[in-house]
């Protein structure tokens, strides 16, 4: 064993992550030339192949166990970019304790957005099983929906949202729908390769699509919502999309004001939307659950989501309560509009 792993063992403890990715440096790549920085197979070392290694505390101990047949799995994660959202303070605490990059190490979760134990492992077998189907010529590897970085800090929205809400929202529950689509997905191979708005604007009213249509519309709609909120954008709208606002609204403030009286309004969990309906006029509604106005086999008022504002308790509890009013109140001030008019020139193309 590695000083580098018995040092993350010993560092990460306490927290969720049992499996990592672990890319082993070329041989003589740090430290003394010839020397395996890492303990692992010789030819892993040679090649620079990446492996899992599963970290177990029992008894606060770390028992690491490296598994060849996973290589091809973890392949396609990294060529994909499966693993380009890192928990990252869990990552640079990695990093600050044990100096791991100087060990040859570079250390990552497995998946994106802090999966869990079952997560990791569902997902994981998903991937290897793609890898080997297409490596006997049988079924091209399954393209995967990605959670996107956030782009900035969990703590950069407070005190509107507090950082504790982000971290959970982000890492949690939109990772959360992020890997149950793919598994959806897997499911139902009449649906693999569609971009997320095709796939929503495909699904129908029925059982079989139920996790394509919950967890689809979990992935589309928190990537907005994200999108909507990166910090250091315009604090008003201009130009065209001004205009527009103006001429359907009246004013921006009326916009809002319908905005948040939708999200409101919506009993128990949902979404309130600025659309532009197929007739190019923009509009306010709401959804419930995970649902937006791109599924036109299921909504009732259809359209381009613009903005959208999420109204699960999930979204603003901790910090809220059940003051949902003030956390619409506090999502309006800290909009994009740099963000939301580049959606709108977007739909308009």
């Amino acid at each position: 064993m590695s000083i580098g792993l018995q040092a993350l063992g010993n560092a990460l403890q306490d927290q969720a992550f049992n499996f990592f990715l672990v890319r082993v440096q070329p041989t003589g790549a740090q430290g003394d030339k010839g020397k395996q920085q890492t303990g692992g197979p010789k030819e892993a070392a040679d090649e620079g192949f990446q492996w899992v290694v599963e970290l177990t505390k029992d008894d606060g101990k770390l028992h690491p166990s490296t598994h060849r047949r996973e290589w091809n799995c973890i392949g396609m994660f990294t060529r994909q970019r499966r693993n380009a959202h890192l928990c990252v303070m869990k990552k640079r605490t990695f990093l600050k304790l044990t100096g791991a990059a100087g060990a040859g190490l570079l250390v990552a979760p497995m998946l994106s957005g802090c999966g869990t134990q079952e997560g990791d492992a569902a997902v994981a077998g998903d991937a290897t099983e793609g890898s080997a189907a297409s490596e006997d010529g049988k079924k091209p590897k399954m393209k995967l929906h990605e959670q996107e970085p956030l782009g900035y800090g969990f703590g950069e929205l407070a005190p509107v949202i507090d950082a504790e809400t982000m971290e959970l929202h982000f890492g949690k529950h939109h990772a959360g729908y992020v890997r149950k689509l793919n598994m959806a997905v897997r499911q139902a191979p009449a649906f693999e390769g569609l971009a997320i708005e095709e796939l929503l604007g495909q699904i129908t009213d029925v059982p079989e699509h139920l996790g394509l249509r919950n967890n689809g519309g979990g992935h589309f709609n928190h990537s907005l919502y994200w999108r909507l909120l990166k910090p250091g954008g315009a604090q008003s709208p201009s130009g065209d999309f001004k205009a527009a606002i103006e001429r359907d609204f009246g004013s921006t403030e009326s916009m809002l004001e319908s905005l948040r009286a939708a999200g409101a309004q919506q009993f128990g969990s949902g979404w309130a939307w600025l659309i532009e309906t197929a007739e190019g006029r923009l509009a306010v509604t709401s959804t419930p659950n995970q649902d937006n106005p791109l599924m036109s086999q299921i909504v009732e008022v259809k359209g381009r989501p613009i903005i959208g504002v999420d109204v699960w308790e999930h979204a603003y509890y901790l910090n809220y309560q059940n003051r949902r009013g003030d956390y619409l109140a506090g999502f309006t001030s800290l909009l994009n509009w740099d963000e939301a008019a580049a959606v709108w020139s977007a739909n308009k193309g």
